[in-house]
This record gives structure tokens, sequence and C-alpha cells, in this order.
């Protein structure tokens, strides 16, 4: 789930690598969606490796509301 992967981002420093391909898939949703920035590959690409460069101000705004879910 993209939020899993943004609670992790949340824990590291900027900029970070990805290159999980499943992780890259999820950063584009999360960048579609204008939660993080980030410098991603072309979906052709044969190296999926991504750059986060930030989480967006929308993005702590959803991470402090999926974190104050109770349960």
């Amino acid at each position: 789930m993209p939020m899993e992967l943004m609670v992790a981002l949340a824990r590291g420093k900027f900029p970070t690598a990805v290159d999980n391909p499943a992780d890259v898939d999820k950063l584009r949703v999360l960048a579609a969606a204008g939660l993080v920035e980030a410098q991603l590959p072309d979906v052709e690409s044969e190296a999926q490796c991504a750059q986060v460069l930030a989480i967006t101000p929308e993005g702590k705004a959803a991470l402090d509301k999926s974190m104050a879910k109770p349960g």
C-alpha cells in the first residue's frame, strides 16, 4: 500500500533512492497524488530506480491523518 511506503520514507532522510520495482510503482501513485516529489524512471525503462526528493506538505498532512486513525 502506498501509505505504508510513505511512513517508511518519513522515517528516512532525503533525497533517498528507491530501487524495488513495486515501490517505484507506489511512488508513481504518490507523486501523481502530489504527496511526494520524486524523479521517476520511464515506465518502460529497464532500470527501475527512483529518487525521492521530499514529502510535500499535502503528503505530511496525509501522513498525520493516517497516523491519527484508531486501530
